[in-house]
């Protein structure tokens, strides 16, 4: 689970007339802080067969989550990974061995309220992620 301040993202083809992936493939999303890209926040499959691409996706939320102590200043790098369901690795929440992959930031924003200038309105911004295959097809 995820904490509130991500929003919701977008992943989508870099080149759409590029060969798609199989329809058995799923896509795994990893969260990362910026400042501790070690360590995952929170990670969501999405099976291809149940979607098609572009993806919005949002993450659900769980404010219970004590691993999750985020603050509004810090930017978040959502990856994305195309991989067949026998590669994915749910330890790591990766892929073992991806077919496409592609990652993005979400930009924390800090702006004064139009309510009140003396006070501060955090938000994030959504993630906008292209996905590629990891070396050119020949």
């Amino acid at each position: 689970m995820c904490p509130d301040e991500i929003n919701v993202g977008l992943v989508y083809f870099a080149n759409p007339s590029q060969e798609r992936p199989p329809p058995d493939a799923v896509i795994v999303l990893t969260v990362r802080d910026i400042s501790d890209p070690d360590t995952i926040l929170c990670a969501a499959q999405i099976p291809l067969n149940s979607q098609r691409l572009p993806l919005q996706f949002q993450f659900p939320n769980n404010k219970n989550n004590d691993n999750l102590s985020l603050t509004n200043s810090n930017d978040l790098m959502v990856e994305a990974q195309v991989c067949v369901p026998e590669n994915v690795n749910r330890v790591t929440k990766s892929c073992t061995k991806s077919i496409m992959i592609g990652s993005g930031l979400a930009k924390a924003l800090q702006l004064p309220s139009p309510d009140e200038p003396t006070k501060v309105v955090n938000f994030r911004a959504g993630v906008s992620i292209a996905l590629k295959y990891p070396n050119p097809q020949q």
